[in-house]
């Protein structure tokens, strides 16, 4: 973990994405086990499971950030915020919240 980083714009947004709760690690059956972006619709072979994240989600938790939750049967694996995740976003607010 590192401390001294900042996240990027796209990161904070992100970031923002898992603390609602609208990021989970689902399974489909053409498509396999991938992270999402559980609000944005997919045109992919995915089909509706939303925007693909893994290698997104997986720098938060590199730096730290963020971490893979429980399972959920109705949702899958939910991304939580780590404690230093939560201080980024309430230290570096996105525009407009």
């Amino acid at each position: 973990m590192n401390a001294s980083r900042r996240p990027t714009p796209a990161q904070r947004v992100l970031l923002n994405h898992i603390a609602c709760g609208e990021v989970a690690r689902v399974h489909h059956a053409r498509a396999g086990w991938s992270v999402r972006l559980t609000t944005v619709r997919s045109r992919g072979a995915g089909g509706g499971l939303g925007r693909k994240v893994d290698m997104a989600v997986r720098v938060l938790a590199e730096f730290g950030w963020a971490y893979e939750g429980a399972h959920d049967r109705r949702t899958g694996y939910i991304w939580h915020l780590t404690e230093a995740g939560r201080a980024q976003l309430e230290s570096d607010p996105l525009p407009g919240t």
